[in-house]
């Protein structure tokens, strides 16, 4: 799983088996090490018609309807996004196979890009 913050923008990309393990009802989890701390980042499903994200203790926990996610591992929708209501902005997205190969990093398990000549 990626994630990308921008200001009051909080993104976060999942593989194909990430995708699945949440469609799956899964919590799915990641984390970056610092020299003094960890930063962990996660995405939950739960019973609720939206989306929330909240930090503490060094954790990013983002909470999804289940109902969005029925059948997003077989359906052609990339993602969902969300406003809070302090302005804060959720996007969660299938990742993509980058049209351009990049040294060190590993798109194994990432979504066929739907502009490359594969797809």
């Amino acid at each position: 799983m990626k994630i990308r913050i921008k200001s009051n923008t909080i993104r976060l990309r999942l593989s194909q088996v990430e995708v699945s393990a949440l469609v799956s009802a899964a919590e799915v989890w990641d984390s970056c090490h610092f020299a003094s701390s960890t930063l962990k980042y996660g995405i939950s499903p739960i019973d609720s018609e939206i989306m929330n994200a909240d930090f503490d203790q060094a954790k990013i926990h983002i909470t999804i309807p289940k109902s969005w996610l029925e059948n997003w591992d077989k359906d052609n929708r990339v993602g969902f996004d969300y406003q809070l209501t302090n302005g804060t902005y959720l996007l969660v997205e299938k990742d993509f196979k980058c049209l351009v190969d990049r040294e060190h990093e590993d798109e194994s398990n990432l979504y066929p890009n739907p502009k490359s000549e594969e797809s």
